[in-house]
């Protein structure tokens, strides 16, 4: 591994990686102190699930939770302090007033915990909460007061993020152009400066990744560390298991090969099968809304009223034709104009979209880091042949189109004719694949890849300028 780190400090890859550390910085620690807290997705529930952690707290349990209209149901949840809910709101009104209150010194911890339903978010593995609750334990012991702890925990994951992201650029072989990209995306750098646990997915697979492209065999030390990377990540959204497909290449006609990477894959992936079987067995409850009928693809009784979207009752909607298991993300993706946008960054609850100009310059350096992706050619790298490149195109396609389904039975209507809820940063962790896959296409001097990866430098870079005023006036200017 020292003879790895040595030569990784040797090749061009250091640059993307201090021009990385450079400018992801600063925007990051502008994206910290600007965005309100709450103000990122789903962040109040991370929030709690990591305070959750800082108690010892690892495995949900589930309480019954009554409704608005009197009916009772099943939730699943942890136990946190409710002072949480004193600093963070997902409305930019409320939020405003609990910075207020939290300027006047208004905001405290409560001091006991309360169960807080955390359905469906709460079948997530604590692992990546595990820095965020240690920031937030050491903060409340310093007297930090709730809105103190969850920034400190922010700065901690920010800081995480960075590392594991320079990481990356310096040790990959391939793939470092849209890599690059990805991790400085606006949204990107949004989730790793806050307490969502997305950051830290996508700097683990981006290390993960970056690990396997060395080329080392079976018991080379960066490939271990990858397999311990990437055995984190299916514990917490199992359909980016697929990322331990590439413990199978390259792929050969030696059955050892096979068996060793077969090995391998399922040494990977046991973790998170574990950890899902149990959740869904002993805690994963429906995810609950308003009483509705159900849409038109449902094939029971019309207008059959439902209040959860509820995985075996859905199911039935899929296999009553099962080329829906294909249909359904092709008609979503179709006509889901904004999915891009998303995954470059439409950030707040996808409320503060930037600038036009901004979209299609991320959408050129994207190209741009493919592009100098396809011209590098590292002969110490993983050697790939074409079915290898085709088997990480199909990978990241089956979990695309996985990520859709799961959606469409967790958190979907019934019967409803598209999938909803899904967002363009469920992407992020998938996008290096591609790169990986057109990497060392074509041979070409190295001047030529350096002068493509200037157009990502220059997108990270207007993040400076673009995303303060996007901001403010999203976020801090009541309309």
């Amino acid at each position: 591994m020292i003879v790895a780190v040595r030569s990784a400090l040797a090749s061009p890859g250091r640059w993307l990686a201090l021009l990385f550390l450079a400018i992801a910085t600063p925007t990051g620690l502008l994206l910290v102190a600007l965005t309100p807290l709450g103000q990122v997705p789903d962040e109040i529930a991370h929030a709690i699930r990591a305070d959750s952690v800082r108690h010892g707290q690892f495995v949900a349990r589930r309480m019954p939770t009554p409704e608005a209209d009197g009916a009772t149901r099943i939730g699943a949840g942890f136990d946190a302090d409710y002072g949480i809910y004193d600093v963070m709101d997902s409305t930019v009104a409320a939020t405003l007033a609990k910075a207020a209150r939290v300027a006047r010194g208004e905001a405290h911890w409560h001091g006991s915990l309360g169960w807080i339903d955390l359905t469906p978010l709460a079948i997530y593995a604590p692992v990546f909460y595990l820095p965020a609750a240690l920031a937030i334990g050491v903060a409340a012991r310093l007297h930090a007061e709730p809105a103190g702890a969850l920034l400190a925990a922010r700065y901690v994951n920010l800081g995480l993020f960075l590392l594991l992201g320079a990481a990356a650029l310096l040790l990959a072989r391939r793939g470092q152009g849209l890599m690059f990209c990805v991790l400085g995306l606006p949204m990107t750098l949004s989730l790793a400066a806050s307490l969502n646990q997305d950051g830290l997915l996508i700097g683990t697979a981006c290390l993960g990744i970056a690990l396997l492209t060395r080329g080392g065999g079976a018991r080379d030390p960066a490939r271990l560390a990858a397999m311990a990377l990437l055995a984190l990540i299916p514990m917490v959204k199992p359909p980016y298991g697929v990322l331990a497909l590439l413990l199978l290449l390259p792929l050969r006609r030696d059955w050892r090969s096979w068996a060793g990477g077969i090995a391998a894959v399922a040494v990977v992936l046991l973790p998170g099968a574990l950890w899902s079987v149990y959740n869904q067995a002993f805690v994963a409850e429906p995810m609950p809304y308003a009483p509705q009928p159900a849409g038109p693809l449902w094939p029971g009784t019309p207008g059959e009223m439902f209040r959860a979207s509820i995985p075996t009752v859905q199911a039935r909607v899929l296999f009553a034709d099962p080329w829906r298991l294909l249909t359904l993300p092709w008609d979503t993706l179709r006509q889901d104009v904004w999915l891009v946008r998303q995954t470059i960054g439409v950030l707040g609850w996808l409320s503060v979209v930037l600038p036009a100009w901004y979209y299609t310059l991320w959408l050129y350096a994207g190209a741009a880091g493919l592009l100098a992706d396809a011209l590098r050619q590292d002969r110490q790298a993983l050697a790939l042949r074409w079915m290898d490149r085709a088997l990480l195109l199909l990978g990241a396609l089956v979990a695309l189109w996985v990520i859709f389904d799961a959606q469409y039975l967790l958190w979907t209507h019934i019967g409803h004719p598209l999938v909803e809820g899904v967002q363009g940063r469920y992407l992020l962790p998938l996008l290096p694949l591609a790169g990986l896959a057109v990497s060392g296409l074509v041979a070409a001097p190295r001047a030529g890849r350096a002068l493509l990866l200037v157009l990502p430098v220059i997108a990270l870079g207007m993040g400076l300028l673009v995303l303060p005023p996007a901001l403010v006036q999203g976020f801090w200017v009541l309309h």
